[in-house]
C-alpha cells in the first residue's frame, strides 16, 4: 500500500498504521513523487505568490523588532500581516528567542507553540522565526 508522506512520518503513527494493516508492505508512492515534480503554469503561480508573501511577512517581522518585544508579540505581528495580507497559515508562526533557539520546545504529543516560552528579546539575542503564510 502506497502512503503520501511516508518518508516523513512520525514513527508512532507508522506503528499504528502498521498494527491495524497487517500483512500490508507499506511504502512511499513513487507514482505520486513523480508527479509532484511536474509543475503547471497554474501551480508556479501559486508558488511565486506564496514565496512572495512570505518574505513580505518575514520583513514585517524583521522591522518590528525591537528590545522587550516578546516571541508572542512577534509571531502576532507576522501571523496579523499575513491575515491582512488574505492568506491563511498552516500553523501558527512560531518564533525562539535566545535559549529557545536552540531547541523546537516540543513536548511529548504537544505542538511546540503550545509549550514555547514568551521570553522577551534583548540585544544581541539570537531569532529564530518560522513562519508557514499560504496565498488563498
Amino acid at each position: 500500500m502506497g502512503i503520501e508522506g511516508l518518508e516523513i512520518m512520525q514513527h508512532t503513527v507508522y506503528q499504528e498504521i502498521e498494527r491495524f494493516l497487517t500483512g500490508v508492505n507499506l511504502l512511499p508512492p513513487k507514482i505520486l513523487a513523480g508527479l509532484r515534480v511536474v509543475k503547471s503554469d497554474w501551480e508556479i503561480k501559486m508558488l511565486e505568490n506564496a514565496a512572495k508573501v512570505n518574505d513580505l511577512a518575514m520583513s514585517a517581522g524583521i522591522n518590528a523588532l525591537k528590545e522587550g518585544m516578546t516571541e508572542w508579540d512577534l509571531a502576532a505581528i507576522i501571523d496579523n500581516f499575513f491575515r491582512n495580507e488574505g492568506c491563511t497559515c498552516t500553523v501558527p508562526t512560531l518564533i525562539g528567542i535566545g535559549p529557545n533557539t536552540a531547541e523546537d520546545g516540543a513536548e511529548v504529543g504537544k505542538p511546540s507553540w503550545e509549550t514555547r516560552a514568551n521570553r522577551k528579546l534583548e540585544q544581541c539575542d539570537c531569532l529564530w522565526i518560522d513562519l508557514a503564510g499560504v496565498v488563498p
